[in-house]
């Protein structure tokens, strides 16, 4: 499935509705236009490679080449055998 911008705003909106403080939005295929949705609601956000940077928006910028490897030993450390199941792209297992 790929990503979907009217399903995408409708789920921002639904996301405003419930006041919260802030959202971190882990894709970088989200428009800048749901950003300024969020801030205009005063709702703080992080975005994955957003690229603009305001009061209540912020950025992260992923060095993919070391990143994934320390997120996946992070995932490892706190859940152990599951997240090394996951990480050789087996079906993930809960718990």
């Amino acid at each position: 499935m790929g990503y979907e911008a009217e399903r995408t705003e409708r789920s921002f909106r639904k996301l405003i509705q419930n006041k919260p403080p802030g959202v971190a939005e882990m894709t970088s295929r989200i428009g800048a236009s749901l950003g300024d949705m969020l801030e205009a609601n005063g709702v703080a956000s992080v975005f994955l490679d957003g690229r603009v940077t305001r009061a209540l928006r912020s950025d992260i910028r992923v060095d993919y080449a070391k990143g994934t490897h320390e997120a996946y030993r992070a995932a490892l450390d706190l859940f152990g055998a599951a997240a090394a199941d996951c990480g050789r792209g087996e079906r993930c297992r809960k718990g």
